[in-house]
């Protein structure tokens, strides 16, 4: 028997015009559902939130997700159904994440990347993420290599929600939680030089590049994801601050023109 979609409820409620309109993916995080809604169909949102909660039934919440903007990168979410709460816990790679969507940018879809990047990270590494938000990349690491982290952020309320999932976890390494830009990070830890340097901020690595390798040693490797219409044109971006490209692949699409792209880059 195949088991219905929230989108087949929504069929047989609204007709099938107005489902077809609908994602056929959504995120759920914790017990929160964050759905994108085309703009003419949120007057349907309620019945829309209503019908993803009859479907999964340890969802709790259900918010309509916009675009992301601010310098928090944050995405503006409208409650449509259930409970309004916006803190949950959720877990991703065995790992439980104290999240509030409100305050921090979630994206549980990259949970493979940051899989892919902890098996970059070697045992006695030395590690320092920017961007570090509520600690993803942090915390993936740290659960599985033995590693001293500096994880920075801006955003206090991510930094402090890492402060709460390190509670939650046994990890292997050291997680140092950080509030604080990520030039005045760097220039506060002067002397101290890093194996791995995460920059996971693609929309604003352009004007964060020139700093960023400055605490990373001679034979060390910066991870760092850029926002380009191809790869030509971002290792010209690289090279021309003194970085030379290790490699390079596509982790998603951005728009019809950009991809992000993860690079992995040392020291010329």
């Amino acid at each position: 028997m195949i088991s219905k979609s929230y989108r087949d409820l929504l069929a047989d409620k609204l007709g099938e015009e107005i489902a077809k309109k609908l994602p056929r993916s959504f995120d759920i995080i914790g017990e929160i559902a964050l759905i994108k809604i085309p703009d003419e169909l949120m007057i349907h949102s309620r019945e829309i939130g209503e019908a993803i909660m009859k479907i999964h039934k340890n969802v709790r919440s259900v918010y309509a997700r916009r675009d992301v903007s601010g310098v928090y990168r944050i995405s503006e979410t409208i409650h449509i159904a259930g409970e309004e709460k916006s803190d949950t816990i959720y877990t991703e790679n065995s790992i439980k994440f104290y999240v509030d969507i409100k305050r921090m940018y979630v994206n549980p879809r990259l949970s493979t990347e940051r899989a892919r990047v902890t098996e970059l990270v070697s045992d006695g590494d030395k590690v320092l993420d920017l961007f570090a938000g509520y600690g993803a990349y942090a915390l993936n690491i740290a659960k599985r290599k033995n590693v001293y982290v500096v994880a920075s952020d801006l955003n206090i309320y991510a930094v402090e929600a890492m402060k709460k999932s390190i509670k939650l976890n046994k990890l292997i390494g050291i997680v140092e939680p950080i509030v604080g830009e990520a030039i005045h990070v760097i220039n506060a830890l002067r002397e101290k030089t890093f194996d791995v340097i995460i920059a996971d901020n693609p929309t604003k690595i352009d004007f964060f590049i020139k700093y960023i390798s400055k605490p990373l040693k001679r034979d060390g490797r910066l991870i760092l994801y850029v926002l380009a219409d191809d790869i030509g044109s971002m290792r010209r971006v690289l090279a021309e601050n003194e970085l030379l490209v290790e490699d390079c692949i596509i982790v998603r699409e951005y728009s019809a023109k950009k991809n992000i792209f993860r690079c992995i880059a040392n020291l010329r």
